[in-house]
């Protein structure tokens, strides 16, 4: 997100913040990432991606989800909130259950080009299993190929896909 912003893809100003807001983005959280983005020197990978000292396991948890609230830019607080309760996320820790979707899960569900209903179900979990190119069972099982590749892939290239 925040490197679309940095691209010119959400406007300038007041137009940003608009924008930002109607698709459900916090514009001060990506702001942060932005200026996060643009402080660092780009010679080195480690000293510049935010990931480079993941430790990684495949266990779905409040870190993974941390990690990811980090990188879209939404609020921190390492809990996917407002989750549909079923086998596709038993495998998961870190999650609340209730009702009204989580930020996390609509960003994710916007960077997979999906419609944001803001619940990680099957039809996301798949969507994130075939991007992370983890076999693909439309569930978060402990141990999580996903939630290790996703941690891989933010350590190794600064992004989860």
């Amino acid at each position: 997100m925040a490197k679309e912003v940095i691209n010119g893809a959400w406007g300038n100003g007041d137009d940003r913040k608009k924008k930002l807001a109607a698709a459900g983005y916090s514009y001060d959280a990506v702001q942060a990432k932005v200026t996060e983005l643009l402080k660092g020197s780009s010679s080195s990978q480690a000293s510049t991606n935010p990931f480079a000292n993941i430790v990684i396991d495949s266990n779905w948890d409040g870190e993974l989800n941390g990690y990811l609230q980090r990188y879209y830019g939404t609020t921190v607080d390492k809990v996917i909130s407002g989750q549909i309760k079923g086998d596709w996320n038993a495998g998961m820790t870190g999650i609340q259950f209730g009702t009204g979707g989580s930020d996390l899960v609509a960003a994710i569900q916007k960077d997979l080009g999906l419609k944001a209903d803001r619940n990680m179900g099957p039809g996301t979990i798949r969507s994130m299993q075939a991007k992370a190119g983890t076999a693909v069972d439309r569930k978060i099982t402990r141990p999580s190929a996903l939630a290790k590749q996703i941690k891989t892939n933010l350590k190794t290239k600064g992004k989860p896909w």
